[in-house]
């Protein structure tokens, strides 16, 4: 049973739970001793008392010292997050770094990193974003809620400037009456720039070296 209170506080409040716990069962222990019918009453209080402030010292010094090591651990937690923000940042600042916005094709990533020195960065924010998309208008259809699609090709954009407008990369026109539902008609577009990507990833990817080599 005392194991268990001792256990119990210990895993509860660490090292200070522990000190608690022993000086909660040796207080205990002296008061059951009977020794006391033998002593007198001065005799009696001058031993607990010396009792009570030995123990409660023990009982103080354990608890600074797992006070001191929580504050100890906290600290370093904070250092250790301060610097890993600090890699991010300067990672992303002097390296080299590309991403996919919506997109990830790692044939394509790989061509991109074999011929230059710019790294793919999925996780934080990377030095050039890339996106895809189509330059042809979408207009509403005579029918509400369909679109049509007036062709055009496909479009490489980084940090939000147009990069290459790839004219030989089309993507076909979407205009017979009465047209297509617009929600359906925009995730086919962006299916078949998936398809254009891949189908065209030897020139994409030179297109994309010579914009961030420009940069």
């Amino acid at each position: 049973m005392d194991l268990q209170i001792l256990k119990t506080v210990g895993q509860i409040a660490g090292l200070g739970g522990f000190a608690v716990g022993i000086l909660f069962l040796l207080f205990k222990e002296v008061i059951k001793k009977n020794i006391y019918s033998k002593l007198t009453k001065q005799q009696s209080f001058i031993l607990i008392r010396l009792f009570l402030v030995l123990v409660w010292s023990v009982t103080l010094f354990g608890i600074a010292s797992w006070t001191s090591i929580i504050i100890l651990e906290k600290g370093k937690l904070s250092n250790a997050t301060s610097d890993s923000t600090s890699v991010i940042i300067k990672t992303s600042l002097i390296d080299k770094t590309f991403s996919f916005d919506k997109y990830y094709d790692p044939v394509l990533i790989k061509k991109i990193e074999e011929n230059s020195d710019f790294i793919y960065n999925r996780f934080s924010p990377s030095t050039f974003q890339i996106r895809f998309t189509y330059s042809g208008k979408l207009r509403n259809a005579l029918t509400e809620g369909y679109s049509l699609y007036t062709g055009g090709y496909l479009l490489i954009i980084i940090n939000d400037a147009i990069c290459y407008k790839a004219t030989e990369i089309e993507i076909r026109r979407w205009g017979d009456e009465p047209g297509n539902p617009t929600d359906e008609l925009i995730a086919t577009l962006h299916e078949e720039i998936a398809t254009k990507i891949i189908q065209n990833r030897d020139i994409i990817a030179q297109y994309i070296l010579e914009c961030l080599k420009d940069e």
